[in-house]
């Protein structure tokens, strides 16, 4: 199904890392048979040898990165983002391309709008919703953004360039403190006076994470310290809270590396 004329406006930017840019290839040559316009950010220690089956596609973009960090990735994305939206993709992804005409509307109230953002949702491997989501309309409430994924994220590139909003470079796969960059760029939205549009609409296939990294001090960690730029003296309530109720501190002693984080405020 060529939708093109469509989707003109929108870029899927794919990040990617090392020999993974074989499956970011075969993702990204899906979304442009289905007419959509593709960026490849690949980081490695040397451009990657690209198949005349990309170089002669004119909706797919290579470009190669020598640094390493998946929110470098991103903002690499945004500086060379050509048109006015850009969805950022991660690379083992599945798109269900059977819903892919309720796209339009997002587009649509995106345009209409003047929405900076809008968040999708997302299935596992399973076919199952990988987390808990609010409810679709406009998000107000800074705790909605805490634990939005980056591929849930379809952004006005423009309105982000306007306003020199991007990734902190500290967060992220691959970065000192591996969560809460997601959270701290919709932030950075919102104090844009940025609008923010959730959408009870599934469109990605992800595999749940296996890594470990979300039970682990570190991620805790990282955690406390985006609680403290995202709600300030709030936010340690809010930690207190999820301490001794939500995580229960005796079987996740880990926890208490969230109130750690937020007092030491990213400084270790």
């Amino acid at each position: 199904m060529q939708i093109k004329n469509n989707i003109n406006d929108l870029t899927i930017a794919i990040s990617t890392y090392g020999e993974r840019i074989v499956n970011a290839k075969k993702i990204a040559l899906e979304f442009s048979r289905n007419g959509f316009r593709v960026d490849i950010i690949h980081q490695a220690d040397n451009p990657d040898i690209i198949e005349e089956e990309i170089i002669d596609n004119k909706q797919i973009r290579y470009f190669y990165q020598n640094s390493k960090g998946v929110t470098k990735s991103r903002n690499y994305a945004i500086d060379v983002c050509t048109t006015k939206y850009i969805w950022f993709m991660d690379d083992d992804i599945t798109f269900d391309y059977d819903n892919i005409h309720q796209l339009y509307g997002v587009l649509k109230k995106i345009n209409c709008d003047n929405v900076s953002v809008c968040l999708t949702r997302i299935k596992d491997e399973n076919g199952q919703p990988r987390k808990k989501y609010p409810q679709s309309g406009k998000i107000y409430n800074k705790r909605k953004i805490i634990s939005v994924g980056t591929i849930e994220i379809i952004a006005d590139a423009t309105f982000l360039k306007r306003n020199d909003i991007k990734f902190d470079e500290n967060f992220g796969a691959g970065a000192a403190y591996p969560v809460g960059d997601e959270a701290l760029f919709l932030n950075d939205v919102l104090d844009s006076n940025g609008s923010i549009y959730h959408f009870d609409l599934y469109f990605l296939f992800h595999p749940k994470d296996s890594s470990g990294i979300y039970r682990s001090k570190l991620h805790f960690y990282s955690k406390g310290i985006v609680f403290r730029r995202l709600y300030g003296v709030i936010g340690l309530f809010y930690i207190l809270y999820l301490i001794l109720f939500r995580f229960n501190f005796f079987k996740e002693v880990s926890s208490l590396y969230l109130l750690k984080g937020y007092l030491v405020g990213g400084r270790r």
